[in-house]
């Protein structure tokens, strides 16, 4: 019985975590993290549990990165929700329970890199899913052509 409130409280979450949308930019910069720890963020001075090192822009990535980085998230399976100057936010859903991570990209052309941020919408630990989404981020971007 516990398990079956379980699994439908997850659910309920998943729902519930549809409903929202990516928190944007504030003062130009992306949204510092929450206390959880479902969350990274390359700028703002994160701490140390929600630190993560920003993206190196390359030759590769062109003229337009955030263009390059549109096609790269969505072969992983991303739905590109928002553009706007320098600016792109993402989703991704989860499979089994349908719950919504944001992936926000800030193109920094003064520090030549990708600022990014991902967090979980819902929920208090993600078990370094954003962590892990944001290193694959970085090596898909590194493998495409």
């Amino acid at each position: 019985m516990i398990a079956v409130a379980v699994v439908l409280a997850m659910f309920g979450f998943g729902i519930y975590s549809q409903s929202g949308s990516p928190p944007g930019l504030e003062n130009g910069q992306l949204k510092p993290c929450p206390s959880a720890p479902h969350c990274v963020v390359s700028e703002r001075g994160a701490d140390s549990a929600h630190s993560i090192a920003p993206i190196p822009l390359t030759d590769k990535m062109g003229e337009e990165p955030l263009l390059f980085v549109q096609e790269v998230l969505a072969d992983m399976g991303a739905d590109v929700v928002a553009t706007e100057d320098n600016y792109l936010a993402a989703t991704f859903t989860s499979a089994v329970f349908g719950f919504v991570d944001d992936v926000e990209i800030r193109l920094d052309n003064t520090n030549k890199v990708l600022q990014i941020r991902s967090s979980s919408r819902t929920g208090y630990a993600d078990f370094g899913v954003n962590r892990n989404r944001v290193e694959a981020i970085r090596a898909a971007l590194a493998k495409a052509p």
